[in-house]
């Protein structure tokens, strides 16, 4: 999954980030880079420039804190990537597989830079078997959203099988960025002209 930083308004240059929001930042790169367990308040606000006790007055808590960061970069990860998909078939004037294969290629270029933030949305579906958290919620929803995107492409005769492809191609996604080591594939590979196809190939070529 991909998470991006907060954009620029369109006139003018950004303003500075709040107190809140660079805690929140602050949050989501220490996720990455020491994962849940080694996310440590003090790592947090050393990377943020606070104080401790600003994360009990912004947030209440760590835990509370943590909850803020996931939400925030799962709805980057998942709403947004939605959005862009539905932008890149509507610049291809409705042609849909070739909307989205110009949307994988620029997807793939940072789906893969963040895995533990990844690992960290589905911890509890991964270590706990509890599939009730908000990033399960939402990823079902995205690949519904994803589905009614691209189905009219689709060459599949049923819709099962259309969805199973949708699934097939995200679930791919999912694994290679949260166990990138595990496949031992090259980043370059991963946003290959290669990787584009065979994802696209799921998608629109019937089985």
């Amino acid at each position: 999954m991909a998470v991006r930083s907060p954009s620029r308004p369109p006139d003018g240059p950004a303003a500075p980030p709040t107190p809140q929001a660079r805690i929140i930042l602050a949050t989501i790169e220490c996720l990455e880079r020491y994962g849940v367990t080694g996310t440590t308040v003090r790592r947090i606000t050393d990377a943020a420039g606070v104080n401790i006790a600003a994360i009990n007055y912004y947030f209440g808590g760590k835990e509370a804190l943590l909850e803020a960061a996931l939400a925030q970069s799962l709805d980057e990860a998942l709403a947004k990537t939605l959005a862009e998909a539905a932008v890149s078939i509507a610049k291809q004037k409705g042609n849909i597989e070739a909307g989205i294969r110009a949307f994988f290629r620029e997807y793939l270029v940072t789906a893969f830079a963040y895995p533990r933030i990844t690992v960290a949305h589905f911890r509890a579906a991964l270590l706990e078997q509890d599939y009730s958290g908000a990033a399960v919620a939402a990823t079902r929803e995205f690949v519904d959203g994803f589905y009614r995107l691209v189905s009219p492409a689709m060459l599949q005769q049923t819709e099962p099988e259309r969805r199973l492809a949708v699934i097939h191609v995200w679930a791919a996604i999912f694994n290679l960025a949260m166990l990138p080591r595990l496949f031992a594939v090259s980043r370059e590979s991963l946003t290959s002209e290669e990787m584009v196809s065979r994802l696209c190939a799921t998608l629109f070529e019937a089985l």
